[in-house]
């Protein structure tokens, strides 16, 4: 059995054999070259060493993220909506009209209690986790457009 090292120092001191020998260990998939990439293996280790892993569905994301960053990030939403101090958003939900005053500070005034974000108002609107721009209509996700406050 092999002895895992004390330091990131001491894995980059290891022979290649036993760099390799580890991470065939630790890792599922075989690596191709002829180092293994240490710093990966190295974070691996001290998974192992402070029994803390990654679930497999995190893992499996990150995978698959890994193999196309460039597609995911253009995927990725990319908006900040800058709301004016005073505007008002309002939005019927349930039969019941609700309606939120953008304060100065960036901080969003919603039955007499202040909340930092739109998500916080949302999820006190509707009781469950919901993004504050989707549940106002303040960005449509089919064409891209956000509206402008």
């Amino acid at each position: 059995m092999l002895d895992l090292p004390i330091s990131f120092t001491h894995l980059k001191a290891l022979p290649q054999t036993e760099q390799q020998a580890l991470w065939n260990k630790y890792f599922f998939q075989p690596h191709y070259s002829k180092k293994p990439i240490l710093k990966t293996l190295w974070y691996r280790i001290q998974c192992v060493q402070n029994n803390s892993y990654i679930e497999n569905r995190h893992q499996t994301k990150l995978n698959k993220y890994s193999k196309s960053p460039e597609y995911h990030i253009k995927k990725a939403i990319k908006y900040k909506i800058n709301f004016k101090a005073g505007t008002q958003i309002t939005k019927i939900y349930k039969g019941k009209d609700h309606i939120v005053t953008v304060n100065g500070d960036s901080s969003f005034l919603y039955d007499d209690k202040e909340y930092k974000t739109i998500s916080a108002v949302a999820i006190a609107i509707c009781g469950s986790k919901v993004s504050g721009n989707h549940f106002f209509g303040l960005y449509n996700k089919k064409t891209g457009e956000v509206v402008d406050a």
